[in-house]
């Protein structure tokens, strides 16, 4: 597809800091705006950015009168999002030619232990190609092992060996995307 980025073009950074990844949004799918992050990234001297939203939205229990301002704060669980995956296009979408190609859009939001997600990553990756302006450059980040993060997800516990992991690996390799995996190293 002549819209995917060559990949010299993606490694073509001349000066500055290429910044691993950002989130565009939090656990809560708040977002102070792309203009934002593209201010902060000129204030520091970040050239480029892998961009991913955040694959997991905390809930608000039907319980609690207002959300707990920070998500680590009551026992309601973290949920997997696919939104999240659209917002963050749809924010690339809304800037110009040039700062545009300063990110790198990951998509996330989808659960790795369902052996649906290859399927969803495979949509994801081809719904692109009449609607959008702007190519999925990777999938992630998921989250493996993430201490409290994996502690306050709903659901089975992410291994890197399970059948939905492997296949969405697989499905990465295929199309020549990277795929970022957040484990921590530790024994929480």
């Amino acid at each position: 597809n002549s819209k995917r980025m060559d990949e010299r073009e993606l490694l073509d950074v001349v000066s500055g800091m290429f910044d691993a990844h950002a989130h565009l949004v939090d656990f809560k799918q708040s977002t102070d705006g792309i203009q934002e992050l593209l201010g902060v990234m000129n204030a520091y001297g970040v050239v480029k950015c892998a961009l991913t939203g955040c694959s997991l939205k905390k809930r608000w229990s039907e319980f609690e009168k207002q959300a707990a301002e920070d998500v680590w704060n009551d026992t309601d669980p973290m949920v997997y999002f696919s939104l999240t995956a659209g917002v963050t296009i749809r924010s690339i979408e809304t800037l110009s030619a040039e700062d545009a190609k300063r990110f790198l859009p990951m998509m996330c939001g989808f659960d790795p232990t369902d052996r649906m997600s290859a399927q969803y990553v495979t949509e994801m990756y081809h719904y692109d190609d009449a609607l959008m302006d702007v190519r999925w450059a990777g999938v992630g980040e998921i989250v493996v092992r993430g201490g409290l993060i994996t502690n306050q997800t709903s659901g089975p516990i992410v291994s890197m060996s399970s059948m939905a992991f492997c296949e969405v690996a697989t499905l990465c390799e295929s199309l020549g995307m990277p795929l970022v995996v957040r484990h921590n190293a530790g024994s929480e």
